[in-house]
């Protein structure tokens, strides 16, 4: 017999991959005899999404009565048509995921605001969807400064982007106290004295040298000054007279490097140093004249003042004991951050319209649960009164007799500062009120 012999034909298997990725064979890395060609493909450009954001703006006005609390009132009862405040600073911005940096996108400034009604328009330019938020800074003291202590507020919800987006009627408020300057010295004051030094190509543009309170509060106290080209850059001399014996505080200057007229976060920036490229904040400002304090501008992270228009606030709503369905069978949860103090009944149309974000549970998401996670966006260094009801009656209208509620402040009134960072670990018991 005469054997046979079976050939049998090896077939490379091919590993497919994803577009725009690099081949892959199982004899790669190997000697196969045949010249290799180097893959100098480029991925394609990023392109950018184009998009555009409008709406109004409105101020309110409010007093402290002598409990501290906050009242409402109006334009025509406090300034009978006169606008005692400067201009109004409107930007977007979105959170790094990863840094938790703000990255600021686009901004319009309304030059003579009014008291409600005013209209901005922000064009954004992105290279991947993100939530944006939009926010106000009325510039109170009237010198073109978006000062972090100066009246601030947002729309209260962030904004998916998608490319084209044409989002209108984003309209929201910012509550303002009445106008105040500041107040004076109880003492004397110092000199505070050196030169503004922008070490890049200068385009033109004044600097602001201001003293911010440590923790970024302010401008406490500023000087506004033109500089002159210098080499590459320029320099001017500064003067800035604080209070004495204000203890510790952080001096920095800001270039209008945009010239918009306006001293903001889209500006460089650049703080006093004790040796080149090294920050020397704080400051100490006692009884004595500091003199030769140079500020360098730009420097590490150059932009312009740095605002943190919302923080978050998160915690828990729980009854008291047991699950939702023992205590509201079938109501539904309101959970919000207010911008006044509740007095009796309320709508849920009242909570929307005067909160600063609230958030909705319906009887589903709660039955069989002891206890929910919460979490409520509301503007940096101001009031909210945190309260969470129960619509027991699904008639919209809530703290009604045998209704549960809850507070969340440092008072019965749930008073709660929210301050420069979020707060979390906030827990708010649910009782019935009789």
């Amino acid at each position: 017999m005469i054997p046979f012999l079976f050939l049998l034909a090896c077939t490379e298997e091919k590993i497919e991959q994803p577009s725009g990725q690099t081949e892959v064979t199982p004899s790669e890395g190997l000697d196969t005899g045949e010249d290799e060609t180097e893959d100098t493909s480029q991925p394609p450009p990023i392109e950018s999404m184009d998009g555009m954001i409008s709406g109004m703006v409105h101020i309110q006005l409010y007093t402290e009565g002598d409990d501290g609390e906050r009242d409402s009132i109006s334009w025509d009862e406090a300034y009978a048509g006169v606008f005692p405040f400067g201009k109004l600073f409107v930007a977007a911005y979105y959170e790094d995921p990863e840094t938790g940096n703000y990255i600021y996108l686009s901004y319009d400034i309304i030059e003579n605001p009014q008291p409600s009604n005013n209209a901005y328009q922000l064009d954004i330019e992105l290279f991947e969807p993100q939530d944006i938020r939009v926010f106000a800074v009325l510039d109170y003291y009237i010198d073109n400064i978006t000062g972090t202590d100066e009246p601030i507020g947002g729309y209260n919800r962030s904004i998916p982007f998608e490319e084209g987006m044409q989002k209108n009627n984003i309209d929201f408020a910012i509550l303002s106290p009445l106008h105040e300057e500041r107040p004076p010295c109880d003492g004397g004051t110092i000199e505070v004295t050196g030169e503004a030094n922008i070490t890049e190509e200068y385009t033109g543009g004044e600097v602001a040298v201001m003293l911010m309170k440590t923790g970024n509060r302010g401008p406490i106290h500023h000087s506004i000054v033109q500089p002159e080209v210098l080499g590459g850059g320029a320099s001017a001399e500064y003067l800035v007279e604080p209070c004495e014996d204000v203890g510790y505080m952080v001096l920095k200057g800001i270039w209008d490097h945009n010239l918009n007229e306006m001293f903001e976060p889209f500006d460089r920036s650049g703080p006093y140093i004790s040796e080149p490229n090294q920050s020397g904040n704080p400051v100490n400002v006692s009884y004595t004249n500091l003199s030769g304090h140079e500020i360098q501008i730009p420097l590490g992270d150059s932009s312009g003042l740095k605002l943190f228009p919302f923080v978050n606030l998160l915690g828990t709503v729980r009854p008291a004991t047991g699950t939702f369905d023992e205590l509201a069978s079938g109501g539904t949860l309101y959970v919000a951050a207010l911008k006044y103090r509740p007095d009796g009944e309320l709508t849920t149309n009242d909570i929307e319209d005067n909160s600063y974000d609230m958030q909705v549970f319906e009887f589903d998401e709660l039955t069989g649960l002891s206890s929910v996670e919460w979490k409520l966006t509301v503007p940096s260094e101001t009031i909210a009164y945190l309260w969470a009801y129960i619509d027991q009656e699904g008639n919209n209208v809530v703290n009604e007799p045998q209704e549960p509620l809850a507070s969340g402040g440092q008072d019965d009134n749930g008073k709660f500062p929210t301050g420069s960072s979020s707060t979390s670990n906030i827990d708010m018991i649910l009782a019935v009120m009789e």
